[in-house]
């Protein structure tokens, strides 16, 4: 790559989730001009975070930030919003406020950025952008969650909490009611009361989950991120019809604005036709995902549907 760089002159290193982490230290390491990674876990192993999943064991992570904080290469960090972990890995970027890494948050996009940005916009097109203007100005539908920090600590807590720690909760629903009545941005308001709708079902509390759940698809309706939170807290609460409704909206959006569909979406649409008593519509519509895009858990739900049917 060195002896490249002397040749061409410039050079660029491109990676997506561990992808982009290797590109990370790569690019520093070798002096490249810029390094576009998307959809990266600066510090790793944290709770909902794919690596805490795939790292076992004993590991000694090397420190991105202080990496690109002490090397001349431009970084460009890009993240989907609907990603807690990687959306607090770019907020901590932004504290950092240095003058080679530009950060690039996505509203309606989660970990996995680069079949999107593939399908959407090429490649080739992103990193001639790059090397031509020393950034990306094609990517449509950038927010900046990012430079709410606040906000995106809580939502990694969040993920804490899931995974068991509860006694987390009371503390950080204060702290989300506070920020959804003070924050004038609508998108960091939606992520509150998502945030918000999700402490109250951990807690039991199902018409408080499915109210705040309301208010995120309220604040930011293009997300479907949202949209499928509430589907989760009206078959919680037990409005099935609803929830079908909701779900419906989800699919559509998934299809019109980013081409295909998040894999969990289906399930929920599934369960919410079962529990609609539309078993036959629930067994058809997961026949045909599956003969789209295979999934193990709604071929697990199929099997399951199908046994009710007999």
């Amino acid at each position: 790559i060195s002896k490249l760089k002397s040749k061409e002159g410039r050079v660029i290193v491109v990676g997506g989730s561990m992808g982009g982490y290797a590109a990370i230290i790569l690019g520093a390491w070798c002096g490249a001009n810029y390094v576009f990674a998307s959809g990266v876990e600066l510090k790793l192993k944290l709770a909902g975070g794919i690596s805490r999943d795939l790292l076992n064991g004993p590991f000694v992570a090397p420190d991105l930030y202080s990496i690109m904080e002490n090397s001349k290469t431009k970084f460009i960090l890009a993240a989907g919003e609907n990603n807690p972990t990687d959306m607090y890995s770019l907020s901590l970027a932004a504290k950092m406020r240095c003058a080679n890494i530009e950060l690039i948050s996505l509203k309606l996009l989660g970990h996995s950025l680069p079949p999107y940005l593939q399908a959407t916009y090429g490649y080739k097109k992103i990193i001639t952008d790059v090397l031509t203007t020393g950034t990306v100005d094609i990517l449509e539908g950038t927010g900046d969650l990012f430079n709410f920090p606040e906000i995106c600590e809580l939502l990694q807590t969040l993920n804490e909490i899931r995974a068991g720690d509860t006694r987390l909760t009371d503390g950080v629903v204060s702290k989300l009611q506070r920020i959804s009545k003070e924050t004038a941005n609508p998108d960091a308001r939606a992520h509150a009361y998502n945030g918000l709708s999700q402490c109250f079902h951990v807690l039991g509390m199902k018409d408080k989950s499915v109210a705040m759940a309301k208010a995120a698809t309220r604040c930011a309706p293009m997300n479907w991120r949202f949209l499928d939170q509430y589907t989760r807290t009206l078959l919680s609460a037990n409005q099935p019809a609803a929830a079908v409704g909701v779900a419906e909206t989800s699919l559509h959006l998934q299809k019109v604005n980013l081409g295909n569909i998040d894999p969990f979406t289906p399930i929920l649409y599934a369960k919410a036709l079962r529990q609609a008593d539309r078993l036959i519509d629930a067994i058809n519509f997961s026949a045909q995902i599956l003969k789209e895009s295979p999934s193990n858990v709604l071929w697990e739900l199929l099997t399951e549907l199908l046994e009710d049917a007999k």
